[in-house]
């Protein structure tokens, strides 16, 4: 499936604060973070809830995902997480959210992150 092909839909999208107020609250959801394995090595959101699965294997690794879960997507700078939200509603995934900024918003704004020691 070609960028093209892809539906041209907007994703709702939440400040990296709205993030951290759902994980507070415990929300049920899962935070699908798009980013590389050597960037999640370097610095990620701890949580249960966080699933990886980089933008470059989501075509061959999305059936991970469960269906019927509200997604809460995330990448590196909220650039391309996007294309991956409008990805998996192709593939039937329908409540999806996109984390404004990504985890450098996150980063930037103070929030706990888990840091490579």
């Amino acid at each position: 499936m070609t960028v093209e092909e892809l539906p041209k839909v907007e994703m709702p999208r939440i400040s990296v604060n709205d993030l951290k107020a759902m994980l507070d609250d415990d929300e049920d959801f899962i935070l699908l973070d798009l980013r590389l394995d050597v960037d999640v090595a370097r610095y990620r959101i701890e949580s249960p809830k966080r699933q990886q699965v980089s933008l470059n294997s989501l075509q061959d690794l999305y059936t991970e995902i469960p269906q019927g879960k509200k997604l809460v997507v995330m990448d590196k700078n909220g650039k391309r997480a996007g294309l991956g939200a409008r990805y998996l509603t192709a593939k039937g995934y329908d409540d999806i959210i996109v984390v404004s900024g990504g985890i450098n918003e996150w980063i930037k704004a103070g929030l706990p992150t888990k840091i490579a020691e």
